[in-house]
């Protein structure tokens, strides 16, 4: 399923059923424009959730859109899926659910080792019944890094390299 979000105040929410669920999804073009806190809320019944790539207290670099975290409460939406950021970070009030970066299911930048997160959201009677942050694709990587500057001949540099091998499991 993909949908192409065009910005336009007046577009209506991406929609789909099961059964006597509705969800409603409301975003924006991954470029700078637009404003999450001036998009409408449909009036329809139903579990209404805003997706964003947006990076919060402008921090973001380039053409990222941002977004003030304290204008997550001013959101209209029941529940509200962030990108930019690759690390998991939940926002909450009281009890209240606002918005989650569920970080990524793999790595994009060199630090960025270790477990990987998705969110996983069960949705009952327009509610979130249920919410999981998942384990995915959890593997370590091994960085080596050899000084070859006294080093003769290439068999040199295989050795160490050939012993780190031997120590990481497949």
């Amino acid at each position: 399923i993909q949908h192409i979000f065009t910005g336009d105040r007046d577009e209506e929410p991406w929609s789909m059923s099961k059964g006597e669920q509705h969800l409603y999804v409301y975003g924006l073009p991954v470029h700078k424009t637009g404003n999450a806190v001036l998009l409408r809320r449909s009036d329809a019944e139903g579990f209404h959730m805003g997706l964003f790539h947006v990076a919060l207290d402008d921090k973001a670099e380039g053409q990222v859109l941002s977004l003030k975290t304290r204008e997550l409460r001013s959101l209209p939406f029941d529940f509200n899926a962030l990108g930019y950021l690759h690390h998991f970070r939940l926002f909450k009030v009281s009890d209240r659910l606002l918005a989650v970066y569920p970080g990524s299911p793999e790595g994009v930048e060199e630090d960025e080792t270790g477990d990987r997160y998705v969110v996983s959201l069960t949705v009952r009677d327009n509610r979130i019944h249920q919410f999981r942050r998942v384990s995915v694709n959890s593997m370590r990587i091994v960085n080596l890094c050899l000084d070859i500057t006294d080093m003769k001949h290439a068999d040199e540099i295989a050795a160490p390299a050939l012993d780190i091998a031997g120590e990481v499991d497949p």
